[in-house]
C-alpha cells in the first residue's frame, strides 16, 4: 500500500508460508498453533495480505470519527470490536508480521479521545494474549479484552452493559463468515443507543461458496438457516426473484440482493445512513451503517482515498 500506515511490521522468520491445506491444519481457534510473535512471543493470527486494506479503512474512519466527536461527546466516545483476535497477525504469503485491528486502534493517535475500548473474542488464549499486549502498551486503564461468544447474546449484552447508555459508540464486527446473528445487532442497538457500525461481510467467500446451494440443495439447509439468522429473517429465500437468480447461478446479483436485504433490516432498526460498501479484493465487504447523517459524512470523507493513494470513484 502506497498510502501506508504504521502497523509495526517485522519479518517473522518462523512462519512457514502456509498453503491453504497447511493453514487449516496449523490454525486453531483464531490463531496459529506453530508460530508466535517475533515481537513478544504471544500468539498471532494467520491472515492474507488483504488484511492490511481492511485495517486501513477501519483506521481511516476511526480517526475522523474520534477527532470529529471529541468536543461534541467529551470523554464519552467508545470503541467496541467483536472477533478481535490476539492483536498481532502474520501474512501467510510473505511472513510479514503486523498489528491487527485491535492494536492498530490502540496505537492510533485518535485513541486519546476514546473513553473506553472493549475487545471481544471467543477464545481464552486469544483474549489473554490481547490483554497482555494491551497492558504492555500501557493502555489497560482504557482498554480490555473479554471472553465472549457472539452467539451468546446474553453474554455479549452483559459485557457491553458496563458502557453508559449516553455515550457514542463505534462497533466493529469482524467475523470470518456470515455467522453473526442479526439478533446481536438488535441487542447492541437496545443497549447502546448512539452507535455506528462497521461490519465485515464475507460476501465473496462464504456467500459465494454456499448461497446458491442454500437455495437449491436440501443438504445445505444448515447454511440457509445461518444466512437467515444473519439477515434477521427467512424472507430472502422466499422471494421468487432470488430463487431465479440462484437457479441461473447469477452469483453477482444474488450477493447484491443479499446485501440489500441486510441493509434494509438495518434501516428498520434506525440505521438509515449507509454507503456503497468497500470491497476488500475479492474476499469480503466492509459495510458502514449509522443513525445520523454525520456518520455518513465521516464515512464518505474516510473513504475518499484508497490505500494506494488514488481517489475512490464510488462515492
Amino acid at each position: 500500500m502506497n498510502n501506508s500506515i504504521d502497523l509495526r511490521s517485522v519479518k517473522n522468520n518462523r512462519c512457514c508460508l502456509c498453503n491453504t491445506t497447511s493453514r487449516k491444519e496449523n490454525t486453531k481457534n483464531g490463531y496459529c498453533s506453530i508460530v508466535t510473535s517475533a515481537l513478544d512471543e504471544y500468539p498471532v493470527r494467520c491472515v492474507g495480505e488483504w488484511a492490511q486494506e481492511k485495517i486501513y479503512w477501519l483506521l481511516s474512519y476511526f480517526g475522523i470519527f474520534s477527532k470529529g466527536m471529541k468536543n461534541k461527546w467529551p470523554n464519552a466516545v467508545n470503541y467496541v470490536e467483536i472477533c478481535s483476535g490476539p492483536g498481532r497477525c502474520v501474512i501467510k504469503d510473505n511472513g510479514d508480521e503486523i498489528d491487527g485491528t485491535a492494536l492498530a486502534i490502540l496505537n492510533h493517535e485518535a485513541f486519546n479521545y476514546i473513553r473506553k475500548a472493549i475487545f471481544i473474542d471467543h477464545n481464552e488464549k486469544v483474549v489473554n494474549s490481547l490483554n497482555h499486549r494491551i497492558n504492555d502498551l500501557g493502555k489497560g486503564d482504557k482498554a480490555k479484552a473479554y471472553l465472549g461468544d457472539y452467539n451468546d447474546i446474553e453474554q455479549i449484552s452483559m459485557i457491553l452493559g458496563d458502557l453508559p447508555p449516553n455515550c457514542l459508540n463505534l462497533i466493529f464486527l469482524d467475523p470470518t463468515d456470515c455467522s453473526i446473528s442479526f439478533t446481536l445487532i438488535q441487542a447492541i442497538n437496545e443497549i447502546l443507543i448512539y452507535t455506528d457500525f462497521i461490519i465485515n461481510i464475507a460476501l465473496y467467500t462464504d456467500l459465494n461458496r454456499n448461497l446458491v446451494r442454500a437455495f437449491l440443495n436440501p443438504r445445505y439447509q444448515t447454511a440457509r438457516e445461518k444466512y437467515s439468522r444473519f439477515l434477521g429473517s427467512d424472507t430472502f429465500f422466499e422471494k421468487q426473484i432470488n430463487k431465479s437468480l440462484a437457479e441461473n447461478e447469477n452469483f453477482k446479483d444474488l450477493r447484491m440482493r443479499f446485501l440489500d436485504d441486510y441493509k434494509d433490516n438495518l434501516v428498520r432498526l434506525g440505521f438509515k445512513y449507509s454507503e456503497y460498501p468497500i470491497s476488500i479484493k475479492n474476499y469480503y465487504t466492509i459495510l458502514f451503517a449509522s443513525k445520523h447523517h454525520t456518520g455518513l459524512n465521516f464515512w464518505r470523507k474516510a473513504t475518499l482515498v484508497e490505500p494506494s493513494g488514488q481517489k475512490t470513484f464510488n462515492l
